[in-house]
């Protein structure tokens, strides 16, 4: 358990620099013995401790005690008096710098320089650590929360809650950082090599170091510490795992994508470009060389083996280049191991089937020659027959088309005089339309005549009967009326007399 000096030294680490201001000083700063004193070693002299000769002395050492041992960093500063005249002393605080004595002016600023500089230092918690904003912020509230509920605040306590809260946060921080640029690295689509994967996840491992050292203080940094490194190994092995998984696609889908680009489609464009081979030769050499043109030379399997040889050569150096990251080998690994030996027994596998094929092909081929041949024959006999009745059609084709050719002259003669016969009839019809058309002028010009001499009989009637009409009128009784010739009466019978 701590003595009560061990308890003070340990709590005068923390306590700020006592500076003692002495104002209106007029002593002389001597020692007993009359040699100089600076303003600090008066300020140590006065700390001393004293015989206790009157009631109170044992307190004032008591408190001279407390303040040697809670501020070890003390001093002192002695002030003359600002102004000479009493009546400006009451309002030395509005007096300009220049109303002042110099003395004190001087006094004065090295004061401030003193306060401003070399007394001024960092708030340090537990051995020396600075203690920052947030720290400082919840180290006051902590004290201040003890003072409200009515209790001593315990330094140790406060600052332990304060090393345990800071170091929460440091960690917090740390680990936020650390989280973020792992998961944008976790998040990429292209794998990253050992090294460099390894240069990033230090680079960021050091990021988080920084951050945590940057905020943590106090007796729980070395604690936090060790879980922040814990934290980080975890989480470079969780990257390194993805890293090894991305790595693992990566180089599985370029794998598959060369196999199936160069392996696969070696194997078909050999087989098909052999298959063309046999097959021109084929057309080149007849029926008659077929069953040899088929079958595949020795030294033209060994050419489709070292091309598919080549292919393979091929692929291993684009996938050298290409893949990424740790998981590359043994993928190119598994990939030759199942795919290799399956492509060789692919290639042996299809030219062993088109041997056979070909045999098969060579005795089918003779069989159908032969169904061919007794096909031909059975065609050629029908042929025959069907040429023979044929002939016999067109004979009867060329006779019906003789009597066709005179039936069709004998229209052409009857058509010829029918439209002789049809033009005479129209000229003997046109001569009668013309008759026919002067007649009918002739009637037309007796009828004009004829109304013309009607209208001159009416005329000369109706003149008649004018003249007679007053004597007419007088007659009584009976008499002869005039006779008025028929409404619509024409011609030479409409010639009337009076009576």
């Amino acid at each position: 358990m701590a003595t009560e000096e061990e308890e003070a030294e340990a709590l005068s680490r923390h306590m700020p620099w006592f500076t003692w201001i002495v104002r209106d000083f007029s002593l002389e700063l001597e020692s007993i013995d009359g040699s100089t004193l600076t303003a600090d070693e008066y300020l140590e002299q006065a700390l001393r401790p004293q015989r206790v000769t009157e009631p109170g002395s044992a307190e004032r050492n008591r408190l001279r005690h407390a303040l040697r041992h809670f501020f070890p960093n003390r001093s002192c500063r002695c002030l003359v008096r600002p102004v000479k005249n009493e009546s400006e002393l009451q309002q030395v605080d509005t007096l300009p710098a220049s109303r002042r004595r110099s003395e004190f002016n001087d006094q004065l600023s090295e004061l401030a320089t003193h306060l401003l500089g070399e007394s001024l230092a960092p708030k340090t918690l537990g051995k020396g650590a600075p203690l920052k904003g947030p720290g400082y912020a919840a180290l006051l509230r902590q004290m201040c929360a003890a003072f409200n509920s009515g209790a001593v605040p315990v330094l140790t306590d406060a600052w332990r809650h304060v090393s345990k809260t800071e170091c929460a946060a440091a960690l917090q921080s740390s680990k936020q950082i650390l989280s973020s640029k792992l998961n944008k690295m976790n998040k990429a689509n292209t794998p990253l090599e050992e090294l460099e994967l390894e240069k990033k996840l230090e680079k960021v491992a050091n990021d988080a170091r920084s951050t945590f050292e940057q905020r943590a203080l106090g007796e729980m940094r070395q604690e936090s510490r060790g879980q922040l490194e814990r934290d980080i190994k975890n989480a470079l092995n969780k990257t390194r795992r993805a890293n090894r998984l991305v790595s693992e696609r990566y180089c599985q889908q370029l794998a598959d994508k060369l196999h199936a680009e160069l392996v696969e489609n070696c194997l078909t464009e050999l087989l098909a470009a052999d298959h063309k081979e046999r097959q021109s030769r084929r057309d080149g050499a007849g029926e008659r060389d077929s069953q040899s043109n088929d079958i595949l030379p020795m030294a033209r399997a060994e050419e489709l083996a070292d091309l598919l040889s080549a292919a393979w050569r091929e692929l291993k150096a684009r996938y050298s280049r290409d893949a990424k990251g740790p998981a590359a080998h043994e993928v190119l690994l598994a990939l030759l191991e199942m795919q290799w030996p399956n492509s060789c027994h692919e290639l042996a596998k299809c030219l062993d089937v088109r041997l056979e094929r070909q045999q098969s092909t060579h005795h089918k081929n003779r069989l159908d020659l032969k169904t061919k041949l007794a096909e031909f024959e059975g065609k050629r006999q029908a042929s025959a027959a069907v040429m023979e009745e044929k002939q016999r059609a067109l004979v009867d084709a060329q006779m019906e088309r003789a009597e066709l050719k005179a039936r069709l002259q004998a229209a052409n003669n009857a058509l010829t005089k029918a439209r002789a016969q049809h033009t005479e009839h129209s000229n003997k019809l046109q001569d009668n339309i013309s008759d026919l058309e002067l007649q009918l002028e002739r009637i037309n010009a007796k009828a004009s005549a004829l109304q013309d001499e009607n209208a001159r009989l009416r005329n000369n009637a109706e003149g008649s009967i004018g003249n007679n009409r007053a004597p007419a009128n007088n007659i009584k009784g009976g008499g002869t009326s005039p006779i008025v010739p028929p409404e619509g009466a024409k011609g030479k019978n409409c010639n009337c007399l009076l009576s």
